[in-house]
């Protein structure tokens, strides 16, 4: 966008950097806007999962959020090199399902029976503006 969108988004038409509807669906390349129209004074959970190898940092412009949960892949102790992702979490729709894989965009995120994190924030949650996901984990953060 041509100025920030949370002080400035009347100043331009937004509607043309929009992605498509459906997720994912703009072909290799793109670049659009993800935009979601939350509901005001709600709870909002979010599952960051980071596919890939390397780490990712994440900023939340204007607000803070809590860090609920955290969960790494499996490294190899001698190369430090990561040999597969957390088997905390799986990115398809059922667990017991291994035809279907959605490792390629991990939309649809599922707690491993009996591996589901405890996400009870209270004094000592950690609030946070940016939040480093590991390769091959995850962060939950919540926020308002």
């Amino acid at each position: 966008p041509p100025s920030a969108l949370q002080t400035q988004s009347d100043s331009f038409d937004i509607e043309p950097l929009l992605c498509p509807s459906e997720p994912y669906t703009c072909g290799d390349g793109c670049k659009c806007l993800h935009m979601l129209s939350l509901p005001f004074n709600r709870v909002v959970r979010l599952v960051l999962v980071n596919i890939g190898r390397e780490t990712h940092p994440i900023h939340l412009h204007g607000h803070s959020f809590f860090v609920v949960a955290t969960g790494y892949g499996e490294y190899d102790s001698v190369t430090g090199f990561l040999v597969r992702s957390t088997n905390t979490l799986t990115c398809r729709p059922d667990e017991n399902d291994f035809n279907t894989v959605d490792e390629q965009m991990c939309t649809t995120v599922n707690w491993r029976t009996g591996l589901e994190p405890d996400t009870t924030v209270d004094a000592f949650t950690p609030r946070k503006d940016t939040v480093i996901v590991p390769g091959g984990g995850y962060v939950a953060i919540q926020f308002i």
